[in-house]
């Protein structure tokens, strides 16, 4: 005989029916489980599109699905149970099942990672779709340092990027390298793009001006410039115009530049000494005088007044550097407009050597409709350099004092 006993209390997941079966010879317990429950839905965007390979799991185990080509699912799940729902450029959703046995899950764009773009040969690309070797400078890290050159303030903040001024006169010059050499008699300069006009000089371009820098170092950069960017590719994004009320913005600062380290020369007394002995030690240990050494009338006079000539303190100074920007932005949702205005100038520690420079900088932008915008931008610049004498400082320590 099999006798049955049940409950008629709700049963859970882990919750089965017990049946007990008796024999006079035999005793036999069964326990019959009770099946989980499962759930089915869909995965689509906030635009209604089916998700295709959402990842479904159910969170804290191994159980797990994906979604189908129209974005169903099923997944064995239990009341208690919570779902997991992510996806490649969507915010992850969690939520408990409960007793519902369809669900229907709105993925949400995120933003935050797929929005910020990159300048790269064809324009704006967003982050999540790079796949090159690229780098970003911000102008943030072009200022930091106070210097008033582009590739200047590049120094140091690009892995993979070696910067090296080819001279310190005022308004020197940066060699750029990407990577290393490239060629043994030919250029390794990189390609300068400002603003989608390739060919530009990053040398006049006042840094206040600059949004961010943007190096493309790998081949894939020669698939719009060819040939050109086979040293790779240095992409300049400037300022462009906000929406809201005109906002007028100044920078600026002053400062002194002098030499450090510079050799210790010898005084006019050690200098005349100097050449006393030198004489004795060619004539036979045999002083000779003044007027016998010192032929030039001049220089004769120099020594006998003790009145000496220091040629170093005489053609190099205290350098006097400055630079100011005063900029203007505005306007309304579909029209965006910004002005500004530079002037930069740098004496040199050398006389008669000094650079001046004139930025003058005018973009607008228009939006016609969501789908169609114009826009524009005015760069000039003006300098001036003087270089001096390329010789001085190395004549000066040659010259005697006398």
């Amino acid at each position: 005989m099999l006798a049955i006993a049940a409950s008629s209390a709700p049963l859970s997941a882990e919750e089965g029916i017990s049946a007990s079966a008796s024999s006079p010879d035999i005793p036999v317990t069964q326990r019959i489980l009770q099946a989980p429950a499962g759930v089915a839905g869909t995965v689509t965007d906030t635009q209604g599109e089916p998700v295709i390979g959402a990842t479904v799991v159910v969170k804290g185990t191994t159980t797990g699905t994906v979604t189908d080509l129209e974005g169903h699912f099923s997944i064995p799940t239990s009341s208690r149970d919570r779902l997991q729902i992510s996806y490649v450029g969507y915010e992850t959703q969690e939520l408990v099942v409960g007793n519902r046995s369809s669900i229907h899950i709105i993925l949400k764009d995120d933003t935050e990672l797929l929005d910020e773009l990159v300048v790269v040969g064809y324009g704006s690309v967003k982050k999540s779709d790079l796949t090159g070797a690229i780098s970003t400078v911000s102008t943030e890290t072009l200022l930091r340092g106070g210097k008033t050159n582009a590739v200047g303030g590049l120094q140091g903040a690009v892995p993979g990027v070696n910067i090296l001024r080819n001279n310190n006169k005022p308004g020197g010059g940066y060699d750029i390298k990407i990577r290393g050499l490239s060629s043994i008699e030919g250029s390794s300069a990189p390609l300068v793009v400002i603003d989608g006009v390739p060919g530009a000089s990053l040398d006049n371009i006042n840094p206040d001006d600059i949004e961010k820098i943007d190096i493309l170092k790998d081949a894939s950069s020669t698939a719009i410039y060819g040939s050109r960017a086979t040293n790779g590719v240095v992409m300049v994004t400037t300022k462009r115009g906000v929406s809201g009320k005109p906002k007028i913005s100044y920078s600026g600062y002053a400062g002194f530049r002098k030499y450090t380290n510079m050799p210790d020369m010898m005084s006019g007394d050690e200098y005349v000494q100097l050449a006393r002995e030198a004489v004795r030690a060619t004539n036979g240990n045999v002083y000779k005088t003044d007027e016998e050494i010192f032929t030039d009338p001049s220089e004769l006079k120099a020594v006998q007044t003790g009145n000496y000539y220091d040629w170093i303190d005489a053609i190099s100074n205290p350098a006097f550097i400055t630079n100011h920007t005063i900029s203007a932005t505005g306007g309304t949702e579909s029209a965006r407009y910004t002005l500004s205005g530079g002037y930069y100038f740098e004496d040199g520690m050398l006389n008669l050597q000094e650079f001046t420079r004139y930025n003058l900088r005018a973009a607008i932008d228009l939006d016609a409709n969501e789908y169609v915008g114009f826009g524009g931008s005015l760069y000039m610049t003006h300098y001036v350099r003087d270089t001096g004498n390329s010789d001085l400082l190395q004549d000066a320590f040659r010259m005697r004092p006398t």
